[in-house]
């Protein structure tokens, strides 16, 4: 039973990052503030996708990497936030 939901919870969760991706992307489309918002959307996905591998295999090599990609998009959400305040956008 918990094995079941834990699959399903990672699917949801794979699925849920990719729809914050494409949103960033598609903003960057739509106001093109900074490309940055490319890079920030790219490890976005990408935390999306080492769900999809916790679904199948969880070690430390992945729990490190998924630690390390939430680095990445804290670093990368301080940067694109401060560059639509600059500029008067609201998130």
């Amino acid at each position: 039973m918990f094995e079941a939901c834990y699959v399903y919870f990672n699917w949801l969760e794979a699925i849920t990052w990719f729809g914050f991706a494409t949103f960033i992307c598609w903003r960057f489309i739509k106001y093109r503030t900074t490309k940055l918002e490319l890079i920030y959307g790219f490890y976005i996905f990408v935390f999306g996708v080492s769900d999809i591998l916790e679904v199948y295999q969880l070690t430390i090599g992945l729990f490190l990497t998924k630690a390390l990609e939430l680095l990445s998009i804290l670093v990368c959400r301080y940067y694109v936030v401060r560059e639509y305040r600059d500029v008067g956008y609201k998130l």
